[in-house]
């Protein structure tokens, strides 16, 4: 089954999203900051298509998270989408797929897992 990663200390936002993946026909997991989310993905049969990633973290932030992606090669693999508030951000220093800017519409959300999922676009309806 394909699966989501959500990552962000907000719980009501974790909520909201795993809620609206699972709309989309996707399964999700949550963790409340990058140490969860790391010890989410080397646990995990099988990788996520996807983590959705909040920049702003206790312990371990977005960006410590994906500095530590980015010399892990199993890490490296998963797509990442940042998730902020902040207006107009690009994040050149890192592999990202996509900066979403929160709130995040659900037609944003819809075509960003359409592209996490192209082999199987058939199953987000």
């Amino acid at each position: 089954m394909s699966w989501v990663l959500v990552v962000d200390d907000n719980e009501a936002i974790r909520d909201c999203l795993v809620g609206l993946l699972e709309d989309l026909g996707v399964g999700a997991m949550e963790a409340k900051d990058g140490v969860e989310a790391v010890a989410h993905l080397r646990k995990a049969s099988t990788p996520p298509m996807l983590v959705l990633l909040d920049l702003m973290m206790p312990r371990m932030n977005g960006w410590q998270f994906l500095d530590l992606r980015s010399r892990e090669p199993a890490l490296a693999a998963v797509p990442v989408a940042v998730m902020t508030a902040m207006k107009d951000m690009t994040i050149h220093q890192f592999d990202v797929l996509k900066v979403l800017e929160k709130p995040i519409e659900y037609d944003t959300l819809r075509a960003l897992v359409e592209r996490a999922m192209p082999r199987h676009p058939a199953a987000v309806t």
